[in-house]
């Protein structure tokens, strides 16, 4: 699917997008099983100004292997759709949610010789945003797939789950008015790449919630450009500041 544009002539809108799961492997019979079928991707080439009240993303769980079956291996499972967005410079008045693809399942070896079908991997989710103001942000990477059970053959691989990777950029102030949240620990890596250039003692990109939690802490927190102002507490995994000495995590 394809989408020209986002748009809603000015008028403040909701907007969610979801990308197909990739198809499971087929099951070893008489031959070998089959490969699943790519899922249908997302693409949405431009951000016309709107104004919205919150924006969904998730990209699809990707395919199971098939099982293995006497001597007839199972087909691989397919890798989801993409989800292709243009870097959103509207407000998001509401919560920001993005959701990454699970790994699909390892399929079970056979009792013969035959061996189950791989797991694909999960959808990454990438956006980048140069809003000025989003009310809140949720990220939930996807999980890892379960691995095949074992038999004679080789048990197929689990895929892997996919990342969510938010990155602010804007030539201007930038901020998050409510919390952070993820939904496991070391779920997500947020990016800050904003050129706003105020210069030092000036927050371009505030923070005023919290930002995770002790239990569930951000994965990774990347400054590279441009000066952070947190107003609550921050609980992340790893924090890495690459930008210059100017800039600041406050």
């Amino acid at each position: 699917v394809t989408l020209a544009d986002l748009t809603a002539a000015g008028v403040t809108t909701t907007f969610s997008a979801t990308t197909g799961a990739g198809g499971a492997g087929g099951v070893g019979a008489a031959a070998a099983g089959g490969n699943g079928a790519a899922g249908g991707g997302v693409t949405v080439t431009a951000n016309n100004e709107t104004t919205f009240t919150a924006m969904t993303l998730t990209t699809g769980d990707g395919g199971a292997g098939g099982a293995g079956n006497g001597a007839a291996a199972g087909g691989n499972g397919a890798q989801a759709g993409a989800l292709t967005m243009p870097t959103i410079d509207a407000d998001i008045s509401g919560a920001l949610t993005l959701t990454a693809g699970a790994g699909g399942a390892g399929g079970d070896a056979g009792t013969g010789a035959a061996n189950g079908g791989n797991g694909a991997a999960g959808r990454d989710l990438a956006l980048t945003v140069s809003s000025t103001t989003i009310g809140s942000v949720a990220i939930t990477d996807g999980a890892t797939g379960a691995t095949g059970a074992a038999g004679t053959g080789t048990a197929g691989t689990a895929g892997a789950g996919g990342n969510v990777t938010l990155t602010f950029d804007h030539n201007d102030v930038q901020s998050v008015t409510g919390a952070v949240t993820v939904a496991n620990n070391g779920d997500g890596i947020i990016v800050i790449d904003n050129d706003d250039g105020s210069g030092a003692g000036v927050a371009e990109v505030t923070f005023t919630g919290q930002v995770g939690t002790s239990a569930a802490r951000l994965g990774t927190f990347t400054l590279t450009d441009g000066n952070v102002q947190f107003g609550s507490a921050v609980f992340v995994n790893t924090m890495t500041q690459a930008a210059a000495g100017t800039d600041s995590l406050d």
